[in-house]
């Protein structure tokens, strides 16, 4: 079927939208990286590490991208494939990658540390009060109940001791 060129244009136009919109999916997966970069380790086991890490991220991208862009092809151009979709999805990938995506990646340190102060303070807000009732609670048992228990048990040791000592029978 012939389309005219405006209907490329806006399919082009199309897929330089999609390609920028999968390049800021992908800057979230690079922050991803940069956040559970192994900075503790050192040596081969961070390096493997890191390459695990690298590994699996590319292959959940690969996937969503190769998915979304059956979808997007289905979806703009009624399922056909035309290299123009592919030119203008790297076009909008690469203009974004190399406009927003250097500022995202050099302001990521900042956005993963802010990311972890708010779950830092949601975790401070919900579980740490429920650890520090746990802990008290089981001091609490421990004194109350334990502490009792266990003097007894030393003091009868301690009694029979005694009487081996002083030549009674014990039983």
């Amino acid at each position: 079927m012939w389309q005219s060129s405006a209907d490329i244009l806006l399919f082009f136009s199309q897929s330089v939208i999609f390609g920028a919109i999968l390049s800021a999916f992908f800057d979230c997966f690079r922050i991803l990286r940069i956040a559970l970069k192994t900075k503790t380790m050192k040596g081969k086991i961070a390096r493997k590490a890191d390459f695990i890490i690298c590994f699996i991220t590319d292959i959940v991208y690969f996937s969503v991208f190769s998915v979304s862009y059956c979808i997007f092809s289905y979806w703009a151009n009624d399922g056909r494939f035309r290299i123009i979709s592919l030119i203008g999805a790297a076009a909008g990938f690469f203009a974004y990658r190399l406009t927003v995506g250097k500022l995202i990646i050099k302001l990521s340190e900042k956005i993963i540390d802010i990311i972890y102060r708010i779950f830092y303070t949601i975790f401070s807000f919900t579980v740490l009060p429920v650890i520090r009732l746990i802990k008290k609670l089981c001091l609490l048992i421990r004194r109350k109940l334990f502490l009792p228990i266990i003097s007894k048990i030393k003091l009868h040791i301690t009694d029979k001791k005694k009487e081996r000592k002083n030549g009674r029978k014990c039983y």
